[in-house]
């Protein structure tokens, strides 16, 4: 009897293990192009999904890109009792200036654990947007030949 209830404490236990294992807390980043022009619009998305308490997102510092909009969303789900939240940020950015820059980490603290993404980076090829608008009346004048 006593045997039976070890292996079915066990068995319990490495049931629970795994079903908190399978909803492990996410957080990752995507861009749709990660090589653009000077002035090229491309997609930033961060998705963050777990079972948190309270969380403290740090987000990364466009500091090489201009923000052209922004949007959020945030879904639940209850799984076994467990409240899971499925949060996502998408921003919509641009480079004025050619280079290659790099998207630090976002950041992710709950309960005393950090969970982090990873940096991205991205080639920006062209003209400074300033050159750009330089010689922009003359685009749209044309040249007679």
């Amino acid at each position: 009897m006593l045997r039976l209830f070890n292996l079915s404490l066990i068995i319990f236990l490495l049931f629970t293990f795994l079903s908190f294992s399978q909803d492990e807390e996410v957080i990752e980043v995507k861009v749709s192009k990660d090589k653009v022009e000077t002035g090229e619009v491309f997609t930033y998305r961060i998705k963050i999904e777990g079972s948190f308490t309270q969380p403290e997102l740090t987000l990364p510092e466009f500091k090489d890109f201009k923000v052209i909009s922004q949007s959020r969303s945030k879904n639940y789900a209850f799984k076994q009792g467990r409240k899971k939240v499925i949060h996502n940020l998408v921003y919509q950015l641009f480079a004025p200036n050619p280079g290659a820059f790099t998207i630090k980490e976002a950041v992710l603290e709950d309960r005393g654990k950090k969970f982090k993404s990873e940096s991205i980076t991205i080639e920006v090829k062209g003209r400074p947007l300033e050159e750009k608008r330089k010689i922009l009346p003359y685009i749209e004048k044309g040249t007679e030949i």
